[in-house]
């Protein structure tokens, strides 16, 4: 049984990302050359080198801290501080799922199971609002509404690998009971 909710939580955080980056965008055309672009001669857009090397401390909005590389540290309601130490995120360029790209921060962890993932539309430094959480965590199977805010503090593209380090707050809904929640937390990924 526990599988099956497993495979059913999975299936539906693929499906909210599916249609969550099935937004309409402003139409691309190709370019004649003279810009950036594949006919262009201007250089291709590169992510900012931004991360000048401390750790931002927590805040009255962000209270849970970052943790160490490769963490996603979170808590519900206030309760107990849950750390996922085997943590990725994933990167998108701009226009291939948003026009200001998109960055997913996952983690999951077999015992006790947790499935974390948090989305938002950029792959700079600053505050936005999330794209989508979805969070099973102990009885619970969270999802938000797009309503929280998520801050990266830290967003630097070193060769192929990232560093990506914030936070976020966000109001999710259990979906087995309709029972609002509130998730803090940090992320700190270098990969």
């Amino acid at each position: 049984m526990r599988k099956y909710i497993s495979r059913s939580f999975a299936a539906l955080i693929i499906i909210a990302v599916l249609f969550n980056g099935c937004k309409l965008d402003a139409p691309v055309y190709p370019d004649p050359g003279g810009t950036t672009g594949p006919g262009g001669t201007d250089p291709p857009v590169v992510v900012p080198d931004t991360d000048d090397g401390t750790n931002p401390p927590a805040d009255a909005t962000y209270t849970v801290p970052i943790g160490a590389a490769n963490t996603i540290v979170f808590q519900v309601d206030g309760g107990e501080t849950v750390i996922l130490d085997q943590s990725k995120a994933e990167v998108s360029q701009p226009g291939s799922v948003a026009v200001t790209g998109y960055t997913s921060i996952l983690g999951d962890k077999a015992d006790p199971e947790i499935i974390f993932q948090l989305n938002f539309s950029s792959i700079v430094q600053g505050e936005y609002a999330n794209d989508l959480l979805g969070l099973q965590y102990q009885d619970l199977k969270l999802s938000d509404d797009g309503s929280g805010k998520v801050k990266a503090t830290t967003y630097k593209k070193i060769g192929d690998s990232y560093h990506i380090r914030g936070f976020f707050k966000v109001q999710a809904t259990n979906d087995t009971d309709g029972s609002k929640h509130t998730v803090i937390g940090s992320f700190n990924i270098e990969q």
